[in-house]
């Protein structure tokens, strides 16, 4: 996600403010489309499970556009709750 480090090279004032805001943005629209609560719980989904290149006797894993979207889609894995929390952080700390 690059959300969270626009909003963080924006706190820092490495990049203009209107970066904060684009992060901002990019959170709320992954939190409007693959948030939602299950059984009293809040779940993240739209994570892919795992993504990579080679190695490169495996011609599956080639960088294709075919490849990364035939990836399992799940969620709350790690890969995409630590970066969405890191956000948060950051865009609470901006507007406090």
């Amino acid at each position: 996600m690059h959300d969270e480090i626009d909003a963080y090279v924006a706190r820092l004032g490495v990049l203009e403010k209107e970066y904060a805001a684009k992060g901002e943005k990019t959170f709320n629209g992954i939190t409007e489309k693959y948030m939602f609560f299950s059984n009293s719980e809040l779940n993240l989904g739209g994570i892919c499970l795992v993504a990579g290149l080679g190695p490169e006797n495996n011609r599956r894993r080639d960088g294709t556009f075919e490849y990364y979207v035939s990836e399992p889609v799940v969620e709350n894995d790690a890969k995409g709750v630590a970066p969405l929390i890191l956000c948060y952080t950051e865009i609470k700390r901006l507007t406090r």
